[in-house]
């Protein structure tokens, strides 16, 4: 049952005195506030004169005891109104209105894409790209996914190819080369304290376990070593925004580089293909 009502409905049902076209309307409308029951029958043997009805004294023990179960509130139904498995994205602050809308708006020409759009494409490509070779040539790798049908031209070609090359004369992409080794798209999916994706829990749930899912862009892995690589389209104007936006979703990725990967010393940085360059993310240790 969903909700107290339909409790109510359904252990009524083999009352032969309740109108059922009132209790098929309660039970498919239980939300209702037009909800009557009525129960018919010869009302004259209800009927008690005056004269004959009794005082009785009230127990007072049982009436603070019906009173105490009746005010009784569940302690955790603050983890009713959660969902039990949570993915990482939901905890960045989605307050970048940009990237709201993905589909392309009407005055826009047929081959203008999103700013969502674009992102999405730069995200694709650094996850099929062949990580060693393409350093060599950008223009090339994407030859190669169209050839496979894994870009469309028309794809390939509002690829921000500059941007691309960037990244690969950076020193976050030297350290991948020579890495022990590099983990593309690493699913993930753990249990963690309800506190760390639900903020303001009573205390008494905090401690209650969800499940939280997402996906690591990329992991350097030195023998125990770690340093989760995450890459970012955001239109943003310093480190600052950027860091902000993304510290609670990369504290989830961090943990999970712990926990899934074994690693003990792992670092998270940012790649921002809006600035061109490598944003370290400071976090405390994990608890």
């Amino acid at each position: 049952m969903s909700n107290m009502m339909q409790w109510v409905t359904i252990a009524m049902l083999n009352h032969p005195s309740l109108k059922m076209s009132n209790l098929l309307y309660c039970t498919k409308n239980p939300q209702s506030s037009k909800i009557d029951f009525e129960i018919v029958g010869d009302v004259d043997c209800f009927i008690v004169a005056e004269e004959d009805q009794k005082v009785f004294d009230v127990d007072k023990d049982i009436l603070e005891d019906i009173s105490n179960k009746l005010s009784y509130e569940y302690p955790y139904s603050a983890l009713s109104e959660i969902p039990i498995k949570y993915a990482a994205s939901s905890m960045q602050k989605d307050d970048n209105l940009q990237y709201l809308a993905s589909e392309r708006p009407a005055f826009m020409g047929k081959d203008e894409l999103t700013p969502a759009q674009r992102g999405s494409l730069m995200h694709r490509f650094m996850e099929l790209c062949n990580m060693q070779n393409t350093g060599e040539d950008v223009e090339k790798e994407l030859v190669r996914l169209v050839e496979n049908e894994q870009f469309t031209k028309e794809e390939a070609n509002a690829v921000d190819i500059k941007k691309l090359e960037k990244f690969f004369q950076s020193d976050m992409y030297k350290r991948i080369c020579s890495a022990d080794k590099f983990l593309k798209e690493q699913e993930f999916a753990m249990t963690v304290p309800a506190m760390v994706a639900i903020e303001n829990l009573p205390p008494i749930a905090s401690d209650e376990k969800v499940v939280v899912q997402g996906v690591i862009d990329g992991l350097i892995i030195n023998g125990n070593r770690g340093e989760i690589i995450d890459y970012k389209t955001d239109k943003v104007s310093d480190e600052a925004e950027i860091i902000d936006r993304y510290k609670e979703q990369m504290r989830i990725y961090k943990m999970a580089a712990e926990q899934c990967f074994g690693l003990t010393d792992v670092g998270v940085t940012l790649y921002s293909f809006a600035l061109s360059k490598e944003i370290s993310v400071k976090l405390e240790k994990n608890t």
